[in-house]
């Protein structure tokens, strides 16, 4: 296993709001909207994506507001239901950095029929190098589900490095990509919660890749760390899952197809358009895989077809559907000798083996003791001395 994070839980963070569930056919959450909030939102289920900036409008944009600095810059995102446009420019056009947006909330391809928002930039200065930031309020669109429009919150900030070494009114290309970013970030999360076999479970849905839907499953693929160990990285949106009624990043598994909470196993389905989380138990054709530790959270994907099983504290044994599993991810937490609680968070490598159900020595090993190093690249090292 390669170990991604090692902490001591000093805390939680903000409180989700939940409705009640209804059962139904299975266990049906039903699932609350829920905008975030403007400040403190940071531990909050979340996702977010780059915006590519241009200096030249992109294919597709119509008409644009009259710019109020010599030269604004164009982006767009691509959302589940089509493509909005962005635009950046400078409220004043002596402003540093771009402090006036146009979002094309309404997808028609005209940025003259959307409010714009303002936001104040934040700067620093280190070493004669001067930064900073701008974070816009939050804007509303709507995201096609089927022939529901459903709400959703995004947020729009930008930053700017040596921007003392740009010029505001002849911009480049390469002054954009080398020094500007530009990031969409997702507002909004659904929240709801189940009681099951005495336990009250705390959910919440995140749009992690920032597209607009909140129901795009795991599939994952390897990614090089900086020593070539190759690790397994996931992709999909985030499911929360916690019996605390305060949920943190530290509560986010990936969404998958299956779900097993405690000893009992569910499918998972996603109903955006009715905004319900429906959990169907699955009794047939299960078998046993031994687990090493006392986890948290897992997560295991079957060699067939890549489906992936999130755990929530399993103890040391759990039936799944038949198959070979490897462990993409943990969550362990333990007391060390003086009481404190520290929390340990991996991902395996590549190379970690499958491992067949029902059979003799069908263990999941999760890899302790580990062994720690740390490299520092002179790349980094040159960053750290030029501030």
């Amino acid at each position: 296993m390669r170990t991604v994070l090692i902490q001591r839980v000093i805390g939680s963070s903000c409180l989700l709001f939940v409705c009640l569930a209804a059962a139904v056919s299975g266990e049906e959450i039903k699932l609350e909207y829920v905008q975030g909030a403007e400040k403190g939102e940071a531990h909050l289920p979340t996702g977010s994506r780059g915006v590519l900036l241009s200096l030249e409008k992109p294919a597709g944009l119509g008409r644009v507001p009259a710019a109020r600095s010599k030269q604004p810059v164009y982006g767009s995102v691509d959302l589940a239901d089509g493509q909005r446009f962005i635009m950046l420019d400078r409220a004043k056009p002596e402003d540093e950095l771009f402090t006036l947006v146009y979002f094309d909330a309404n997808k028609n391809g005209d940025l003259t029929d959307d409010p714009s928002q303002s936001g104040a930039a934040v700067m620093s200065e280190r070493r004669g190098r001067r930064s900073g930031y701008v974070q816009f309020p939050a804007g509303k669109t709507t995201i096609l589900a089927g022939e529901n429009a459903l709400p959703f919150h995004y947020r729009i900030s930008v930053t700017g490095l040596t921007i003392n070494e740009i010029d505001v009114n002849a911009l480049t290309a390469a002054d954009l990509s080398e020094n500007i970013s530009c990031s969409f970030d997702v507002a909004c999360y659904y929240a709801g919660e189940l009681t099951l076999d005495g336990h009250t479970y705390i959910v919440a849905l995140a749009d992690r890749n920032a597209n607009g839907r909140f129901g795009d499953r795991n599939r994952g693929r390897s990614a090089e760390s900086g020593n070539s160990l190759a690790w397994s990285n996931s992709f999909g949106d985030s499911l929360y899952v916690t019996e605390s009624s305060e949920a943190t990043e530290y509560d986010a598994m990936v969404l998958g197809d299956y779900i097993v909470l405690r000893d009992r196993i569910f499918g998972v389905t996603v109903d955006e358009a009715g905004q319900r989380l429906v959990l169907d138990p699955v009794t047939a054709d299960l078998s046993a895989l031994e687990l090493g530790d006392d986890a948290r959270l897992a997560m295991l994907q079957r060699r067939a077809d890549g489906a992936t099983v999130s755990l929530f504290s399993p103890g040391r044994k759990v039936m799944v559907p038949k198959g070979a599993y490897r462990l993409i991810r943990y969550q362990l937490q333990k007391r060390d000798a003086e009481g404190d609680l520290w929390q340990l968070t991996a991902v395996s490598a590549e190379r970690v083996e499958y491992v067949a159900t029902g059979t003799a020595g069908s263990l999941v090993r999760f890899g302790q003791p580990f062994r720690t190093i740390v490299t520092i690249s002179p790349a980094a090292i040159k960053l750290w001395q030029d501030g």
